[in-house]
């Protein structure tokens, strides 16, 4: 299996949201590992989230769309930044909820285009 072989990394993919916990993708065949990563390369693969934000997130459709770059010091978090990288997201509220604490959240989808 391609686990075993040192020369192609282990299978390992992809690593979504590295700077977090995110989940590793990984291949257990030549194949799906050289096909993944074809899809990869090619920018064909659709990264999608669902979270839960604090505050009220207007409703509807917003594009998040300026360039974004992780300073060199401090906490591992992307800032907009004109000599940053282009990234654009896209933000569509899906509904509000109140905790019983009486804290106000949002329900979000969240579909990146780049990055």
């Amino acid at each position: 299996p391609i686990v075993l072989n040192v020369g192609v990394a282990h299978g390992l993919i992809h690593r979504l949201d590295q700077g977090t916990s995110g989940a590793l993708l990984w291949a257990h065949t030549y194949s799906g590992f050289y096909a993944a990563r074809l899809q990869f390369a090619a920018r064909r693969v659709c990264k999608e989230y669902v979270c839960l934000s604090y505050g009220m997130v207007p409703l509807g459709l917003v594009l998040l769309d300026a360039p974004l770059m992780t300073p060199v010091t401090g906490p591992l978090r992307s800032v907009v930044s004109a000599s940053g990288r282009p990234a654009c997201t896209e933000l569509r509220n899906v509904g509000h909820l109140q905790c019983p604490n009486g804290t106000a959240v949002s329900l979000v989808e969240l579909q990146l285009h780049t990055g």
